[in-house]
């Protein structure tokens, strides 16, 4: 390459980072012929020493509505390359595949069949609406291309013409931009004229967005050749000196303008015309006085045309029917267009191929480049152009198998793509109506494909191109076409143009069923979108139509589900029996009245409409028993148990659940199930499970849901998951942990309601208890509590004001705990009878009773209410057990009773302990000790230290931080120091750091000196692995090595030098001559280590290394690492680390004295030895 330098080291830095193991991109831009794809073949050196994969795939101008066509193209190409490795390699890519895809597989095989051949034929899935299958193809398509790159085989994909792109590969580049983290080791390359890409195009608004969130994105502009690189570009062709060219090269500039294709066309172009020829002695000449009158041509487009124009005329008619078919296209159609063979098409073409203006790979023909492609189509007139499209079209269709299923046509979207550019003014109603049902079947297959823009593009040709709209002469086509276009309108966010095709099928419709049927698919979209009260009226309009709307009066709704529940429930009845052992339903009535209501269910209980939630649920049952059963069923039984459940009847509620979990085996991984045991997560299983068994089964349920595609009942899911781990409180990190997963994932496929709930709880309850997170602030609070307020989310609004009066209880702040209580009461409808309810209940009282000046018959009723339902559920299973025994404490406490007291609270502690309840315990912990404080006990300060310790190891920094505060004075009288807790801000374990200072202290030996700093400092740092080295004689030695799993384990290495291949070579040596300590949270990425062979090699992500000073003297160095985990190592830690370094340093000067005194004293004893065995030797000899 000639002039691209700079941008060829731009390009290949990019992939050196990408094969590093990180998502890298870049977007070459330029005009036609410029050199972009060129410029990405310079990679295919580094890729092969990489061991990498590259495929590519072009866009074609005249293809724009056929949907992933060029990603296709790319993965089709890689295929064919697995295909061609050996037996293991195949073995390798089926497993790794098929891992990736799981029961999904049939998603990825439906467009690229070749797949199958490595995985072999996939299961077929569940159909689902609009929003969750495109939710799942987008997640699986992802999954699928993250799964091609690896560390070991880093992938590069081109695609090149993005100007041309269709919206649905569109998402899915805009997918992966939005999660780069999940596409390790893949570089993506596009390339785009950027003359025809404006500020409106979706290419340009998906920079922007790259550029505002600052992710990895290398632009590339390549401008025209100078007049020098031209020269240099014109004796490199011509293998002479650019001396020589310059004359020549000033002739070629102005055709060109400094474009390199142009630039060699231009020299073909001479050499045809014989300005350049071969002189004797086969070098390259030219008549540089001719050059100046010759009439070169005005344009390189002008170039490609005569080119193409001195061909014979067989073969230009044959390049002008090409030009047609596209960029690329199969010898067999042109032939088939042409009415020629292959043999005679060969034949007529082979100056076509010989003049590069047609290329040819096997049975594939393509143009040498656009401008070529262009060219060719300049020589067809407007008639002629529609004339040959209509030949296409035509021979396409001719190929058709009788009674083929249209939409599995492989050649459909190109049939459809011809009959559009084949389009007469005057085009009779039998063309229409073919043309309209084509596009149709197209709209179908696209949506097969999930590719809704494109459908709903083929959908709206369709409806344009019927000719006679009278429903009565085609009533089930016109039907089936309006109720797709309002399924892809809502699929698109258009909903009220999905409302406008709504409300012409319902006009339309023959039969009530048919105008139900309409309705469920936008209730059902609108549930997925989150717009629950929307989709609550659209489903009652739905059951209005076959005679069963739901009551908008809640008595009513009441009434009518007690009557049923009565019925259902009748003497010697075993309801449970019956769902189960019932038949798969056939009735068309019952199917989607029984899906209405599955998808109700979800929108009332989180719109808090509990009497319709429940009148809904128990009719799907009744439902069930007259018309057969479906797996859409199943969310029905949590909701009738829950229903039980109010009305204390748990024998019943349980028998529901049971049932729920029955059908959820005998429907697995389907949408009915992950929904059904959602809702048992959400509503039922906190009667009789612990927090830890709920939390697998919703961990179980997230994975259903992702598994079978139903993204929005996976994201929902989430929510137990949070509740209980703060429920548990065991460690709070956690809960930041999967709350943030749960936004990512949530955001990710737009799920709103799910992101929402993990939010309030950071807002709520992280951002309180861990009063050392950045977290949100108050007017960012403020802004999303207005709009969850605004588009109804209950759910959210209460669960972010019941965490924070909890969080604000346990901090002692009654009054502002009191506040968010109320402010959380009206919400609990819907929370209905989840655990954030029951706490609701649980803090409610313990807040009363810390605020006595409240003391009013309406307040002692509520107090009661509490109380009593508190003790109701605490009875039922382990969950709310610990937490009355806290109540029971506290009521014991306003008593004044002192020994009941105390005992309460022992008892309390020990059912916390038991729970592994850490918050918990140690907020009893803390009680206690402010108890015994008041009494002047002499146990008051361990409950108080033992309190600081379970805040600690929990991670509630705010009651850690608030205890220390408080108890300070306490703890420096039992002797505790201190003065060590203040430098260390207030947030050290003081008893831990005693006793393993005391430790260390009383160490003298070596060895076991080196072993108690290693434990001792490892015991509470988040390392896997590290070495402690002493510095002697100018030299650094490995002296142990610790790795912790368990516990932690050392080793003593001795005459092990520095530079094992574990450790960094360079960190140490900084730090050794430094003094300097070294943290890094991703040595790969931050830091001046990046570069470092180890930091590579070893994939290092945190690194601590301390120097262990003595007076200004550097005795040895800690070195500890985690390459699983980024970060890990938190203030506190290095805090307490460079506490015990210090500490560490002082007896480790005293060992080495000692060792070396010992040392010394040996050698004195053997030179005494060797002396007196002289004197005997020499005594003797005398």
């Amino acid at each position: 390459m000639v002039g691209r330098d700079t941008q060829k080291e731009q390009l290949l830095n990019e992939y050196k980072k990408s094969c590093s193991g990180h998502f890298h991109a870049a977007l070459i831009s330029g005009p036609s012929g410029i050199g972009k794809t060129r410029l990405t073949q310079e990679l295919q050196l580094p890729i092969i020493t990489h061991r990498g994969y590259f495929t590519s795939g072009k866009f074609d101008q005249f293809k724009k509505h056929l949907p992933y066509s060029t990603l296709i193209q790319a993965i089709s190409n890689l295929i064919r390359i697995f295909l061609s490795e050996d037996s293991e390699q195949i073995s390798y890519w089926r497993k790794n595949i098929g891992n990736t895809l799981g029961d999904s597989g049939k998603l990825i095989t439906d467009i690229v069949p070749d797949l199958t051949l490595i995985i072999g034929p996939q299961p077929p899935l569940p159909e689902l609406p609009p929003v969750e299958a495109r939710n799942r193809f987008d997640d699986v398509m992802g999954r699928f291309l993250a799964c091609l790159a690896s560390k070991k085989h880093p992938l590069t994909l081109f695609i090149d013409d993005l100007q041309w792109c269709d919206d649905a590969t569109f998402g899915i580049l805009e997918q992966i931009f939005d999660n780069p983290h999940e596409y390790p080791s893949f570089f993506l390359i596009g390339a785009y004229r950027h003359n025809e890409v404006d500020k409106s195009h979706r290419l340009s608004r998906l920079t922007r967005k790259i550029k505002k969130r600052q992710q990895p994105l290398l632009e590339i502009y390549l401008k025209p050749l100078g007049i020098r690189e031209v020269n240099q570009m014109t004796a490199y062709i011509l293998n002479t000196y650019s001396s020589r060219t310059h004359a020549l090269s000033k002739v070629i500039y102005q055709t060109s303008s400094g474009n390199p294709l142009f630039v060699n066309e231009s020299l073909r172009w001479l050499h045809s015309y014989h300005h350049l020829h071969l002189d004797e002695d086969g070098a390259w000449d030219w008549d540089s006085e001719q050059l100046q009158h010759a009439k070169t041509p005005a344009s390189a487009l002008d170039l490609f045309k005569e080119k193409i124009h001195r061909l014979p005329k067989q073969a230009i008619e044959l390049v002008k029917i090409a030009a047609c078919l596209g960029a690329r296209f199969n010898s067999e159609l042109l032939a088939l267009v042409a009415n020629s063979d292959i043999i005679t098409l060969r034949k007529d073409l082979s100056e076509a191929f010989s003049n590069n203006i047609l290329q040819q790979y096997k049975n594939q023909y393509s143009f040498f480049h656009d401008q070529v492609q262009a060219a060719a189509a300049s020589f067809i007139s407007q008639e002629e152009k529609l004339a040959i499209h209509a030949r296409i079209a035509r021979a396409l269709i001719s190929t058709i198998p009788k009674d083929s299923n249209l939409e599995q046509l492989p050649n459909l979207f190109s049939i459809v793509e011809h009959l559009a550019n084949s389009r007469l003014p005057n085009q009779s109603k039998a063309s229409k109506l073919e043309e309209s049902k084509f596009n149709y079947h197209a709209g179908m297959a696209a949506m097969e494909a999930l590719a809704m823009g494109n459908a709903n593009y083929f959908f709206h040709e369709s409806k344009k191109l019927y000719p006679n709209k009278l429903w009565d002469r085609d009533y089930h086509f016109l039907f089936s076409l309006h109720k797709q276009l309002a399924r892809t309108e809502i699929a698109l966010g258009n909903q009220s143009k999905s409302e406008q095709y709504l409300d012409a099928l319902l006009k339309q419709s023959r039969s009530d069923i048919d105008r139900a049927d309409c309705l469920y698919e936008q209730t059902a979209s609108l549930s997925s979108l989150g717009n629950f009260r929307k989709a609550i009226t659209l489903g009652n309009r739905a059951l209005d139509y076959l005679s069963n709307q739901i009551p908008k009066n809640e008595e009513q709704a009441l009434k009518e589900a007690s009557l049923i529940i009565d019925e259902l429930h009748g003497e010697g009845s075993d309801i449970w029996s019956q769902l189960l052992n019932m038949p798969e339903s056939s009735s068309r009535a019952t199917q989607i009245e029984t899906a209405i209501y599955s998808e109700l269910i979800p929108d009332y209980y989180l719109a808090g409409m509990i009497p319709q939630l429940y009148l809904a649920a128990i009719r799907s049952a009744r439902n069930c028993l007259s018309g057969g059963i479906a797996a859409s069923v199943i969310y029905s039984f949590p909701t009738i148990a829950l229903y039980l459940q109010h009305q204390d009847r748990y024998d019943l509620s349980f028998r529901y659940e049971e049932l729920t979990f029955d059908l959820a085996e005998r429907y697995p991984d389907t949408f009915g199930a992950t929904r059904g045991i959602n809702g048992v997560l959400w509503i039922n299983s906190h009667n009789r499970q612990s927090p830890q068994q709920i939390i697998t089964l919703c961990e179980q349920n997230i994975h259903r849901g992702k598994s079978c595609g139903d993204l929005y009942n996976a994201g929902l899911s989430y929510a137990p998951y949070i509740w209980h781990l703060i429920t548990q409180g065991a460690d709070l990190e956690q809960v930041v942990t999967i709350s943030e997963e749960c936004i990512t994932f949530s955001n990710k496929f737009n799920l709103h309601l799910s992101s929402g709930l993990a939010e309030s709880v950071l807002a709520g309850w992280c951002d309180v208890i861990d009063n050392t997170r950045p977290g949100l602030g108050h007017d960012e609070v403020g802004r999303k509590l207005r709009k969850w307020k605004r588009d109804k989310h209950v759910v959210s609004v209460g669960s972010y004001y019941t965490l924070r009066g909890i969080s604000h209880y346990y901090l002692g702040q009654h009054e502002a705990a009191g506040r968010q209580l109320e402010e959380a009461e009206p919400y609990l409808r819907g929370l209905s009878d989840n655990i954030l309810n029951r706490l609701w209940f649980v803090f409610r009282y313990l807040n009363g009773l810390a605020q006595p000046k409240n003391d009013t018959p309406q307040e002692n009723e509520l107090m009661a209410h509490c109380l009593e339902r508190v003790k109701t559920w605490a009875a039922l299973g382990p969950i709310l057990k610990p937490y009355l025994s806290l109540m029971n404490a506290e009521t014991e406490g306003l008593n004044c009773n002192f020994s009941e007291a105390r005992r309460c609270y022992l008892d309390a502690i020990d059912s916390a302990h038991e729970a592994q309840y850490t918050l918990l315990e140690g907020y009893l912990n803390e009680r206690l000790g402010k108890l015994l404080s008041k009494a002047h006990h002499r146990y008051a300060p361990f409950h108080i230290k033992k309190a600081q310790s379970l805040y600690l190891q929990c991670g509630a920094r705010a009651k850690q931080a608030q205890i220390e505060q408080q108890f300070n004075l306490l703890l420096s009288n039992e002797g505790e120091p201190a003065r060590q807790a203040v430098s260390l801000e207030n947030r050290l374990d003081i008893t831990y750091l005693t006793e393993a200072t005391r430790n260390i202290t009383q160490q003298t030996d070596f060895e076991p000196l080196i072993k108690t700093i290693l434990q001792s400092i490892m015991a509470r740092l988040g390392a896997k692995t590290g070495y402690l080295l002493i510095a002697e004689k100018g030299m650094l030695s490995i002296i142990a090595k610790a790795s912790k799993q368990h516990r932690v384990e050392v080793q003593m290495q001795r005459n092990k030098r520095v530079n094992h291949e574990n450790l960094s070579d360079a960190i140490i040596n900084y730090v050794l001559r430094t003094g300097e300590m070294v943290v890094l949270g991703n040595a790969q990425q931050e830091g001046a280590f990046t570069t470092d062979n180890t930091v590579q090699k070893q994939v290092l992500k945190s690194l601590l290394c301390l120097p262990l000073i003595k007076q200004n003297r550097v005795l040895g160095i800690l070195y500890f690492e985690n390459s699983l985990i980024e970060s890990v190592f938190t203030p506190t830690q290095i805090e307490l680390a460079q506490t015990l370094a210090a500490q560490a340093s002082i007896t480790l000067e005293n060992s080495l004295l000692i060792r070396n005194m010992a040392q010394r004293q040996e050698e004195i004893q053997k030179l005494n030895d060797k002396l007196e065995q002289r004197v005997t030797e020499r005594t003797k000899s005398l």
